[in-house]
């Protein structure tokens, strides 16, 4: 999406690149006429990425429950076993 809060689109019937608000894309009746460019596609799925949360958990991605810890809670500390002898 651009500063004028429009995103690009093609039209389905004639292939003719357009500039629509990104809400109808996602509607079942405005978004019909139209697909998303490769670009604004590639978009969406960087930021859909980037603001997903893991579905087993609830959690948001990147918040301090995705950090290992080592089992006390202090997320500094080493969480593997060293090999034997080291």
């Amino acid at each position: 999406m651009s500063v004028d809060g429009l995103t690009s689109a093609y039209r389905v019937d004639t292939g003719e690149k357009v500039r629509i608000p990104p809400h109808w894309l996602d509607h079942p009746t405005l978004g019909k006429p139209f697909r998303r460019t490769p670009k604004s596609r590639a978009a969406d799925q960087a930021h859909a990425g980037s603001t997903s949360s893991d579905p087993d958990s609830g959690t948001p991605a990147g918040s301090d429950l995705d950090t290992p810890t080592s089992g006390d809670g202090d997320p500094a500390a080493p969480t593997e076993t060293p090999a034997a002898g080291d």
